[in-house]
Formats: C-alpha cells, structure tokens, sequence
C-alpha cells in the first residue's frame, strides 16, 4: 500500500504529533510504538517514542472493537528484572567498550 507524502504542516498538531516533532528534533533516535486494528477499516495507533522514553500503553484488539491496553512500559520492566544478571552485563555496557 502507497502513502502519500504531504509537505504541508495540518492546521492542529495533536499531541502525538508534537511528541513526533520533538523526538526528530532532539539528539535521540526516534522509534515507534505501533498498535494495528485489523478490522475493514485498518487503523494504526501510532506512537513516536525516543530513547529512554517511557513505552506507552497501546492496544492489543481481541475483536474489531474490543481490546485489551498493553501496559508495554511496565512488562518490559519486568521482563528486564526477570532477565539473568550475567546477561544483562552484555547488554548495560557502554558502546565501544
């Protein structure tokens, strides 16, 4: 599927759109955290995040309109917490050492 690009700005910015804007103007490398409704209109719940920010929650349809929130911040913690020490030195290293 072909997206159209646009080289105007829209007339109101909502706060997605200034976190996106913020993220591609600060030094961090700009990520996406992305949510997809799969029903016969597609819709993508789309979330600019940077480096060390906080994942936000998005979410996880069970049905065309029912879905669940994934509080992605939180599992990741805890998957981190549950993560084996000696495994986590490989990761908690600076670059280039």
């Amino acid at each position: 599927m072909a997206v159209a690009a646009s080289t105007r700005m829209p007339s109101k910015l909502t706060s997605g759109d200034r976190r996106a804007l913020a993220c591609l103007a600060s030094a961090n490398v700009c990520r996406t955290a992305v949510a997809y409704r799969a029903a016969p209109v597609k819709t993508a719940y789309v979330e600019p995040v940077a480096v060390g920010d906080e994942l936000p929650e998005l979410p996880v349809f069970l049905t065309e309109e029912e879905y669940i929130l994934a509080p992605l911040e939180e599992t990741y913690q805890a998957s981190w917490a549950a993560f084996p020490g000696e495994l986590k030195e490989l990761f908690e290293r600076p670059a280039g050492g």
